[in-house]
């Protein structure tokens, strides 16, 4: 019978390790904001990016802009007297592809953010800039391709 009772005792501690270790790892990112501020949370987000790579929806185009290579570096945040919203500046090194394109860039992004939910994300994508110049170049494309000098003067400002 003791024998028994050492079982279930043993039970009952692995089912607890098991909750705690369970806890930790869903209120893990949470406890980090917490514990490190906003600043800690947005360069995690920036950095995961680098890890699980980026699909870019960019208006305009037909395909997404899917990144083969990306790294964020010198990442600076800064966060507004609000706590709501905050701004990444960081260099972006970037490769991909825009259905048969290739796109290839090394420049600075201004990345905002927003609160939403207790968690930081990007108001519109973890690459604005980058989008916003590739979307300007496709609309030349096209321009260009159907003949359009209109839509060209329009774009030349």
């Amino acid at each position: 019978m003791r024998r028994l009772e050492d079982w279930g005792r043993l039970g009952g501690i692995g089912i607890a390790v098991l909750a705690v270790a369970g806890v930790l790892l869903f209120l893990g990112p949470r406890l980090l904001g917490f514990a490190a501020g906003p600043e800690a949370e947005i360069v995690t987000a920036l950095k995961e990016a680098e890890h699980d790579g980026m699909s870019l929806a960019v208006p305009g185009a037909a395909a997404p802009l899917v990144s083969q290579k990306l790294q964020y570096a010198r990442i600076t945040v800064s966060v507004a007297p609000d706590g709501q919203r905050a701004e990444a500046f960081a260099t972006l090194d970037f490769e991909g592809v825009l259905g048969a394109t290739t796109v290839s860039t090394a420049g600075v992004e201004a990345v905002p953010f927003t609160r939403e939910s207790g968690r930081w994300r990007p108001v519109s994508s973890l690459a604005p800039r980058l989008v916003a110049v590739v979307s300007a170049l496709e609309a030349r494309r096209r321009a260009l391709a159907e003949g359009r000098p209109d839509a060209l003067s329009r774009l030349a400002g």
